[in-house]
């Protein structure tokens, strides 16, 4: 069941900004993978899925001038802290997607990294596992917050 959800305005016209950039984004996804058309493929399907889950969650928010912003899921456009479970380092990353004009370095992890398809639609509290080229990470996601676009 989805719970409520308590938005500004700003942070709501943010996710809604955000799906409508990835809904007219998903043909493009080929061009992140022009030799692996399995992988686009897949990528295309997650997006679909994450497309549907997301109009399922728009209609359980609400607006309201003094919401803290929290957010259940993980999203493309959210900002999240993440614990490595084995040294429980903390990091702060905002889920961007390829098709952003404006895109920030350093804090901004894209959710076609092995990152940011990970982490997409977790939930605070939950454990994930990440295959990086370093090896396999775990981690634990500690909050989630919508941040307004600049």
């Amino acid at each position: 069941m989805i719970q409520t959800v308590y938005l500004t305005k700003d942070a709501f016209t943010s996710v809604v900004s955000d799906l409508i950039e990835i809904e007219e984004g998903i043909n493009q996804i080929n061009d992140f993978f022009p030799t692996q058309y399995k992988e686009a493929d897949e990528i295309k399907q997650v997006l679909r899925e994450y497309i549907s889950q997301i109009n399922d969650i728009l209609r359980s928010i609400f607006v309201s001038e003094t919401a803290g912003n929290d957010f259940p899921y993980v999203i493309i456009g959210s900002e999240v802290v993440i614990e490595d479970v084995t040294s429980l380092k903390t990091c702060r990353y905002k889920l961007v997607s390829p098709f952003q004009k404006k895109v920030k370095y350093g804090d901004e992890v894209s959710f076609l990294s092995p990152l940011g398809k990970a982490l997409l639609l977790k939930q605070v509290d939950d454990n994930f596992f990440v295959k990086a080229p370093g090896g396999e990470f775990q981690y634990r996601v500690l909050s989630v917050k919508i941040t307004t676009r600049a």
